[in-house]
């Protein structure tokens, strides 16, 4: 975790590129590859149906994302606040669902969004994974902002908190 912060990335992903399998075992000493603060960027393009990631400025990679109703989805500047993995799945009014249940559409992880700048808050913004892939490249009634579960999960891995989310039309 010292690691990690210091370095403005995850844990997962010094993990993941590190191929630790047992990080509970890592003893002092151990040469570890870390991206030296990387700054990402995301900008989810709304009519595209895109989302495009960016490392300290230069394209990295584009995503094919699926999108909820336009009315909650506002355009504007975000940061990611959490992370969660096998998310459980809360609609108003509804009980909750856990991981895997029928029903939970969230996917494989979940990133939480706030707004920052002149951006109003908007309560429940989030990217999540998608079991249902014919769901990406359109609007649909549930969820928020789709990706394809191993998206996600990548994104997960690599986004510290705090990185800037760009929602424009």
């Amino acid at each position: 975790g010292k690691i990690a912060r210091k370095f403005n990335t995850t844990i997962d992903f010094i993990i993941a590129v590190n191929n630790i399998e047992k990080p509970s075992q890592l003893s002092i000493g151990r040469e570890l590859w870390v991206l030296n603060n990387p700054i990402f960027e995301l900008t989810i393009e709304k009519k595209k149906f895109t989302a495009v990631l960016t490392l300290n400025g230069e394209f990295f990679k584009r995503y094919t994302i699926g999108l909820g109703p336009e009315a909650d989805i506002p355009s504007g500047i975000y940061s990611l606040r959490s992370r969660f993995k096998n998310p459980v799945y809360r609609k108003a009014g509804q009980k909750a669902l856990a991981f895997g249940a029928p029903g939970n559409i969230l996917g494989t992880s979940l990133l939480t969004l706030s707004a920052v700048q002149e951006t109003p808050p908007v309560a429940g913004l989030a990217l999540h994974g998608t079991w249902v892939n014919a769901s990406l490249g359109c609007r649909n009634e549930d969820g928020r902002v789709r990706f394809r579960n191993a998206d996600i999960d990548q994104l997960t891995r690599l986004l510290p908190i705090g990185t800037a989310v760009n929602i424009c039309d």
